[in-house]
């Protein structure tokens, strides 16, 4: 008699692919095809690691963070003296604030976080508009999965940034390109100086990626691959950076101390 063997149905899709990390940076060329043509969503896997590694980042950076905030030297309002002892001590305790978790950990981390997610949806929002533009017919869920792995050197520029602090016990205060801004004090000075900054060997390289990610499948030609890769990577500069030319700004104003009578 013949032992019956029970029929088992098709592997459950899995979630994670940690394998694909070491190809995608070594031989993008071999693994990006197939991250290309895949109908499955593989992104999660590459924004998980850019997440741990911002977050390790920013836990790294908390003791510059507090020695920065502790060494800032404050302006006195000119009035100071005048204020009752109750105002005087909630002054100082706003400025002691600068130096707390909030500060130093949540917020970074907030902002830290924000970046990777919400700049990978942006990013692949864009790139989807321009390349449907161009004629080409990659999918939504396509373009997330090529943006999120092209994104992978970004987990090496947040290593190498973590060993700079450890090693030097600095905060990183000129990256990329910010030392090539222009002088002044405006907004756009400012906003120039940020997307300076957002420029650095790590985004050549994930351009680099997502162009081949793109001739991989639904190849738009290497004209448009390009085109469409660098107003992409222009919208993103200008959007990454105005939040911090817009605190920077907020950052010199001056509030005047109206009389009171």
């Amino acid at each position: 008699m013949a032992n019956a063997s029970s029929p088992t149905g098709p592997k459950p899709p899995r979630r994670w692919h940690f394998e694909l990390i070491w190809p995608v940076l070594r031989h993008p060329r071999r693994a990006l095809p197939a991250i290309a043509s895949s109908l499955r969503p593989l992104w999660l896997t590459p924004l998980v690691v850019l997440s741990v590694l911002a977050l390790l980042q920013v836990l790294v950076a908390v003791p510059m963070r507090q020695a920065a905030a502790a060494s800032t030297m404050v302006d006195l309002p000119m009035d100071y003296q005048y204020l009752t002892p109750e105002q005087q001590a909630q002054f100082q305790s706003s400025l002691s604030a600068s130096g707390g978790p909030m500060f130093t950990t949540v917020f970074p981390a907030l902002a830290a976080l924000g970046r990777v997610w919400l700049g990978w949806l942006i990013a692949a929002a864009v790139l989807h508009l321009v390349l449907t533009l161009f004629g080409a017919r990659a999918t939504m869920g396509s373009v997330l999965n090529r943006v999120g792995w092209a994104s992978l050197p970004f987990a090496v520029q947040s290593a190498v940034r973590i060993i700079a602090l450890v090693v030097t016990r600095r905060l990183i205060t000129a990256p990329g390109l910010s030392g090539f801004g222009p002088a002044g004090d405006g907004f756009g000075a400012a906003l120039a100086t940020n997307m300076l900054g957002r420029i650095d060997l790590f985004l050549i390289w994930s351009m680099v990626l997502l162009v081949l990610s793109l001739r991989a499948q639904d190849d738009p030609g290497p004209s448009k691959a390009w085109a469409a890769v660098l107003i992409t990577l222009l919208v993103m500069l200008i959007v990454m950076a105005l939040p911090g030319a817009a605190a920077a700004q907020l950052g010199g104003l001056t509030i005047a101390r109206p009389f009171l009578f």
